[in-house]
């Protein structure tokens, strides 16, 4: 299961999704959810939240993965906080992440390039990663 939470602003309109995969990687079920406002850390809770509901998973092990390594999650994520609908249900994948399955499933990476010496180089909408993980050279 791979989940993911959005939100445009902390707090602002905010989106929980996820995909259920096979042993194999292959889609077996998705889902979008919009959650109204909420902040960025709320969302990502929905999202698993909303993911082991319909998976029916009792959940181990939480490990985290950085949005290279979660393209279709990250893609629905962009689209849930606008939809219309509070809840849609994928059986047969979206066309708009059929890419990303596929990089996925074949284990393909696009790494993400970080000046170390410029942490806002590698941020993104604003967010400031820990300065203990870029060192100051």
């Amino acid at each position: 299961m791979n989940t993911d939470g959005a939100s445009h602003g902390n707090p602002s309109l905010a989106g929980a999704e996820g995909i259920i995969r096979d042993s194999q990687g292959h889609f077996v079920l998705g889902f979008q959810k919009q959650i109204g406002l909420a902040t960025s850390t709320a969302a990502e809770l929905w999202a698993i939240r909303e993911g082991s509901l319909m998976a029916q998973l009792r959940i181990q092990t939480l490990q985290h993965t950085f949005r290279e390594g979660n393209y279709c999650v990250d893609k629905l994520a962009k689209t849930s906080t606008l939809m219309d609908d509070d809840l849609v249900v994928f059986e047969q994948p979206p066309t708009f992440i059929s890419i990303e399955l596929f990089v996925d499933v074949w284990g393909t990476t696009f790494p993400r390039t970080c000046n170390i010496r410029d942490t806002h180089s590698c941020c993104e909408e604003g967010h400031v990663p820990n300065n203990d993980l870029y060192p100051a050279i």
